[in-house]
């Protein structure tokens, strides 16, 4: 969806690099289609750092990098549904 795509693009950009009046557009183009794979979130999950406070969700870093092949695929699924049906 079109409209949504626009809509999230304006409002990660004024969320990450506030109102967009004569700034680059630091939001990269949503792909669609994209295929989520374990191995990415694998790697995404071991580059995280051990030692940092959690964010809003509460969830440590250690928790989401030792939470073993089960929460790997249950975070893989996750965002594959999200990738597929938001954007």
């Amino acid at each position: 969806n079109k409209v949504l795509e626009e809509e999230w693009i304006k409002y990660l950009t004024e969320l990450f690099d506030g109102p967009n009046e004569g700034k680059v557009n630091i939001v990269p183009h949503i792909r669609q289609n994209v295929e989520v794979t374990v191995n990415e979130v694998e790697t995404a999950l071991k580059s995280l750092k051990n030692r940092k406070y959690p964010g809003q969700d509460g969830l440590h870093n250690k928790l989401l990098k030792y939470g073993g092949e089960k929460l790997t695929q249950v975070l893989t699924d996750l965002i594959q549904n999200i990738m597929t049906q938001c954007f």
